[in-house]
């Protein structure tokens, strides 16, 4: 018996039909089954079926390198354009960053007992880890921009600063929003040391406001630039890198025995494969800053189940902007190695 619950109905396209005689048809497939298949029936008799089984202990999952579904994406409805919201950096949103773990039907069912669905999505989870680890790092030191997706800190603070954009104000026009950029004057020979420093040396000075004012706390580099500096800096002694012998850095959790190699004006000179090459970024956390919105920091968002599957979607994500807000207090030393 089938009752109708709403919309047209036919033979080819029934719509709309809640089917009443599904549980009979189950359980005759089910008995049918134990009794015709001789395998199943033996191992039921000699306990060797485990029903209403959860967790890990139903599947065996290889792990995947990636998930590949992290990336910049939309996470909130459309907002009317009414207006304009003051309070964002020069009129600029926060970019907007998720990934998906999806579980179906059955793998809920899987994980029904209360503490099993976090142990059977651990996989997902870790996959999901390492696709949004490499596609935050990958954003904040060199994604482009343009929602939903932020500024890497080479648009922050660019080679080429008259001209182009920077939080939507123009380099050309406003010199004042303007970074401090410098192209080395030498490749790395033996000679490259005592130009390097000289140049580091000016461009800390160039962004600084006076002596001791406005000192940079950070400094960052790919991992080749950081190897030549490590080379040819430290050939010149008292020159500003300085090697690292021990004590506290100016950050927080951060040793410099384990974590940092050498300072630059005594900032950590730090080097991330991701970086853009070739170059030196030096700033002040104070003027450059990362900025994450009020409960949006990699929060498991609303679960959705989609409409035309058994598919549940459980986004996490994250909502922030890289904002550089004294451009003119930073500065680059690029081409070291051309």
């Amino acid at each position: 018996m089938a009752a109708i619950t709403g919309g047209a109905f036919g033979g080819a396209t029934p719509t709309g039909i809640k089917n009443k005689t599904l549980p009979f048809i189950a359980k005759k497939l089910h008995n049918a089954i134990y009794t015709d298949v001789a395998y199943l029936k033996w191992m039921d008799r000699l306990g060797g079926i485990e029903r209403n089984a959860t967790g890990e202990g139903v599947v065996f999952k290889v792990l995947k390198s990636k998930n590949n579904t992290f990336t910049s994406r939309y996470l909130r409805s459309a907002y009317p354009l009414v207006g304009q919201d003051t309070h964002r950096m020069a009129f600029e949103d926060y970019g907007e960053y998720s990934g998906d773990i999806v579980i179906d039907y059955v793998n809920q069912q899987k994980n029904s007992g209360p503490e099993q669905m976090i142990n059977y999505v651990k996989q997902e989870t870790e996959e999901l880890i390492k696709t949004a680890r490499d596609a935050i790092n990958t954003a904040l030191l060199t994604g482009s921009g343009g929602l939903p997706a932020i500024l890497g800190i080479d648009s922050l603070i660019p080679e080429t600063v008259s001209s182009g954009t920077l939080h939507t104000r123009n380099l050309a026009n406003d010199t004042w929003f303007r970074p401090t950029a410098t192209d080395s004057a030498c490749s790395t020979t033996d000679g490259a040391g005592l130009i390097n420093i000289k140049e580091v040396d000016k461009l800390v000075k160039d962004i600084s406001e006076g002596q001791g004012m406005n000192p940079v706390n950070l400094a960052v580099t790919d991992k080749t630039t950081h190897n030549n500096l490590t080379y040819y800096g430290l050939a010149v002694p008292n020159s500003r890198f300085m090697i690292t012998n021990g004590g506290n850095a100016p950050a927080t959790g951060m040793d410099f025995k384990s974590d940092v190699e050498l300072t630059v004006a005594g900032a950590p000179l730090i080097w991330d494969s991701n970086a853009p090459s070739d170059s030196l970024r030096i700033f002040s956390t104070d003027n450059v800053k990362v900025h994450i919105v009020k409960n949006c920091d990699f929060k498991v968002l609303e679960q959705k189940w989609a409409e035309d599957s058994f598919s549940k979607n459980i986004p996490i994500g994250v909502v922030l902007a890289h904002i550089n807000h004294n451009p003119k207090r930073s500065g680059v030393l690029y081409n070291f190695t051309a």
